[in-house]
């Protein structure tokens, strides 16, 4: 099962916010269009994931979903951090050449590199 980033972002917020209003006001939506996304994924997953009162609260099922993504946004951040750490790392690269390219050109044009 895939989940809609779009639709996941707007549980998240309104779990965060406490309402459907601050959600929106977040990520510069309408509080209908949230409300929208947040059902959406509702009925994909067949059960609510929010008791709509004040301020909203995740159900059983909205906690697990909020279990499920916040490990799934530690994981992109501990992958975009060791790919920025690598980013002064040397570059390997394997190049296969020619005999008369090895002994002619290609040697004199990497001297730089």
């Amino acid at each position: 099962m895939k989940f809609d980033p779009k639709q996941c972002e707007a549980v998240l917020a309104v779990i965060e916010t406490g309402s459907f209003e601050q959600a929106a006001s977040r990520l510069h939506l309408t509080s209908s269009a949230v409300s929208q996304r947040v059902r959406a994924l509702e009925i994909q997953l067949g059960s609510p994931l929010l008791v709509r009162s004040r301020p909203c609260r995740a159900t059983q099922a909205g906690q697990r979903l909020l279990q499920y993504l916040r490990r799934a946004q530690l994981l992109e951040q501990d992958l975009q951090a060791e790919f920025a750490g690598n980013q002064s790392a040397p570059l390997m690269l394997a190049v296969a050449v020619n005999a008369d390219s090895l002994a002619s050109w290609f040697l004199p044009a990497l001297a730089e590199f």
